[in-house]
């Protein structure tokens, strides 16, 4: 049995630059709609108690809880599957990404959420305790931060268009992509 002080390799990973919102939008505005449709989810479904606030950045949203900035769920499009690629994926065009971080959380509840999310998406979630499938199960598969900030290390799922099995509550999303619409509007440049 592992100690609850078990963190061995939580607390490192890959950087990865996401594409701005804006860039994202003028490519393809279905994208944002689906970015909503995620964030109602993730919400509805997985954030539903209290302390959990919401943030958007330049190329991602962010759920992060109040009394513990560990406590973070990370949203993003992957323009043109660049993260995807990279962790050898070969799945639709431009999928959402939704980063867990877990490297805060006691080894049990680590290792629950890790079973759940990848009995529930197998290959799309990149379980950082797997090997990666194609390299011959010689590298595991990697946590990564988001650049600029290198003080959260993400669990990695992707959602390509329709993988999402949970209803979305349209008020909800409605929500989302009010906040989201203004950022998406800015100059890409």
């Amino acid at each position: 049995m592992r100690s609850f002080f078990d963190t061995a390799g939580e607390w490192e990973g890959e950087p990865f630059r996401t594409t701005g919102l804006p860039a994202v939008a003028a490519a393809d505005r279905s994208s944002l709609d689906r970015l909503a449709a995620a964030c109602a989810v993730v919400k509805a479904h997985f954030l539903a108690s209290p302390g959990w606030h919401f943030r958007i950045h330049e190329g991602s949203l962010t759920f992060r809880h109040g009394a513990d900035r560990h406590r973070s769920v990370k949203l993003f499009v992957d323009k043109g599957n660049v993260l995807a690629q990279k962790c050898g994926l070969t799945i639709t065009a431009d999928p959402v990404v939704i980063g867990v971080e877990l490297s805060g959380e006691n080894p049990f509840v680590r290792s629950t959420v890790r079973n759940f999310l990848r009995s529930a998406y197998g290959e799309l979630y990149l379980d950082p305790r797997e090997h990666r499938p194609d390299t011959l199960e010689i590298i595991r598969n990697c946590k990564y931060w988001i650049v600029p900030h290198n003080d959260h290390f993400y669990d990695i799922l992707f959602l390509p268009r329709g993988a999402c099995a949970y209803e979305v509550d349209p008020q909800l999303k409605q929500r989302y992509e009010k906040n989201i619409t203004p950022w998406a509007g800015r100059q890409v440049g």
